[in-house]
C-alpha cells in the first residue's frame, strides 16, 4: 500500500480516501479505483481496455461509464488537466508533481495530514542520498514536528537523517550522534513501534563499538510490522560490514523482491557486487541503478569508487568530482587515483585538505597514503581510524 501526494491533494489507497487541505473528499469508489490506476499507470497512459478490465473486471463498463468517471474525477479535482484525455487511445493522470511513498502503518492521514506533507516531500529528499538531499529531508522533518510535535515518524526520520548527515561526513561528529539518539528516544517515547528509530540507535550503537548491542537493536527493528527500507538496508551495510556477506545477499534479494526498483537495494546490491570481487557485475549493477535514479548521488559515488578500484581513473574521479556528497568519500578515491597516476602534489594536496577537515575519517588518509607507497602513514591513520571508529575500510592497495 502506497501514500499517493500530488500538489494539495493526498491519495491514501489503504483507506480508499481522497484529502485535500486535511479535509476527507468524497468520491465514489469506482472514481477511486479510476483515479488510483491511473495514478499506478502515470506517466504512461491506460487504454480504456485495461481501465475496464482492471477497474470494472473486463466487460462491466462501456466509454460512456469510463467517460462519466472520469467527468466527476476532474470535477472533485476541480483541474481538468490533471487527467489528461489521449486522442484513440484512453486516459493519463498527467500531474508532474507526484511523490509516491509507503504507507506508515502508526500514521493516521486524516489526523497527521499537514505534518505528512513535509513528513513524505522530507523521505523522498532522503532516498536521493546527496549533501542536498539530506539536508533538505532534515528541514522537512523539522517543519513536520513544528506543524506537529507529536507526530512520532518525523522524530525517527529525523533522527536517522543526522546519523545519514553523519556517515558521509556532510555534518559529523560526536554532537551529531547524539542528537540523532536524543531524537529516536522521543520518537519511541511517542511510539515504540516506530523501526526507524531502533535503526538509529543500532547505527549509534555501531559507531561506539557495540556490535552485539548494535544487531540485537537491527534485528528487533526488523521484527516491527511496518519496518521502513531504511531499516532494512542498515541491516545489510552493517552485515557487510562485518564480512557475513551470504547472510547480506539474502536480505538484498528479499530488499528487490519487495521492490526491483529500490534505489538503496540496487546500491547494495552492486556493492556486494565489489566485495566478493565481482567488479564487473558491480559496474552494471550500479549503471543500471543510475538509469533507475538518475539524481541519486550515493549510486554515482559508489560507481566513481568501483571505476577507481578497476584503475578507470579518468571516469572514476569524473563521477566523484561532479557527484560526491560534499566530497567527503571521495576526497580518499581521489587522492589515490592522483597518486597512482603519479601526481604525487596534487595526491598531497588532497592529503593536506583531509587533514585540514577534522570531520573526515582517517581512513581517506590511509588511502592516500597507501597510494602514494607511504606504508608506515597509512597504517598510522589506519591505527587512528580504528581507535575512534569501527567502520569497514573497503580496500587499501599495497
Amino acid at each position: 500500500m502506497s501514500v499517493y501526494r500530488f500538489g494539495d491533494w493526498i491519495l491514501h489507497e489503504a483507506s480508499s480516501a481522497l484529502f485535500r487541505e486535511s479535509q476527507r473528499i468524497p468520491l465514489r469508489s469506482k472514481c477511486f479505483e479510476l483515479l488510483l490506476y491511473l495514478i499506478r499507470c502515470a506517466p504512461n497512459s491506460a487504454t480504456k481496455v485495461d481501465i475496464d478490465s482492471a477497474v470494472w473486471n473486463e466487460g462491466a463498463a462501456g466509454d460512456a461509464s469510463i467517460a462519466q468517471a472520469v467527468h466527476e474525477i476532474r470535477k472533485v479535482l476541480r483541474d481538468d488537466s490533471i487527467i489528461a484525455t489521449v486522442p484513440r487511445v484512453g486516459y493519463r493522470f498527467a500531474h508532474p508533481g507526484l511523490i509516491v511513498t509507503p504507507d506508515y502503518p502508526n500514521i493516521n492521514v486524516r489526523d497527521d495530514l499537514e505534518a505528512f506533507r513535509p513528513f513524505a516531500l522530507g523521505m523522498k529528499f532522503l532516498e536521493k542520498i546527496s549533501a542536498y538531499g539530506l539536508r533538505a529531508a532534515a528541514d522537512c522533518f523539522r517543519e513536520a514536528i513544528d506543524l506537529r510535535p507529536s507526530f512520532a515518524p518525523a522524530y525517527a526520520a529525523l533522527s536517522h537523517a543526522y546519523i545519514l548527515l553523519n556517515a558521509y561526513s556532510v555534518h559529523a561528529g560526536a554532537s551529531v550522534v547524539d542528537a540523532a539518539g536524543a531524537l529516536a528516544h522521543r520518537a519511541l517515547e511517542l511510539d515504540a513501534t516506530q523501526s526507524l528509530a531502533w535503526t538509529t540507535l543500532a547505527c549509534s550503537a555501531l559507531l561506539k563499538s557495540d556490535v552485539q548491542l548494535a544487531e540485537r537493536t537491527f534485528l528487533y527493528s526488523l521484527g516491527i510490522p511496518g519496518v521502513t527500507t531504511w531499516s532494512k538496508l542498515q541491516y545489510v551495510s552493517f552485515l557487510m560490514e562485518q564480512s557475513r556477506l551470504p547472510e547480506a545477499l539474502d536480505q538484498i534479494q528479499r530488499l528487490l523482491a519487495e521492490d526491483p526498483a529500490s534505489t538503496v537495494g540496487n546500491i547494495a546490491l552492486g556493492q556486494y557486487w565489489e566485495a566478493i570481487g565481482e567488479l564487473e557485475n558491480a559496474e552494471h549493477q550500479l549503471r543500471f541503478t543510475i538509469s533507475l535514479e538518475p539524481l541519486s548521488a550515493l549510486a554515482k559515488n559508489a560507481l566513481g569508487h568501483l571505476l577507481i578500484h578497476k584503475a578507470q581513473r579518468d571516469e572514476g574521479m569524473g563521477f566523484l568530482k561532479e557527484h560526491s556528497l560534499m566530497g567527503t568519500p571521495a576526497y580518499g578515491s581521489i587522492g589515490y587515483a592522483f597518486a597512482r597516476a603519479g601526481n604525487t602534489a596534487a595526491a598531497h594536496r588532497i592529503l593536506h585538505q583531509i587533514q585540514a577537515r577534522a570531520a573526515i575519517p582517517n581512513y581517506y588518509s590511509a588511502m592516500v597514503a597507501s597510494g602514494l607507497g607511504e606504508v608506515d602513514a597509512a597504517l598510522t591513520f589506519l591505527e587512528d581510524a580504528l581507535e575512534s571508529e569501527r567502520h569497514v575500510i573497503r580496500w587499501i592497495a599495497t
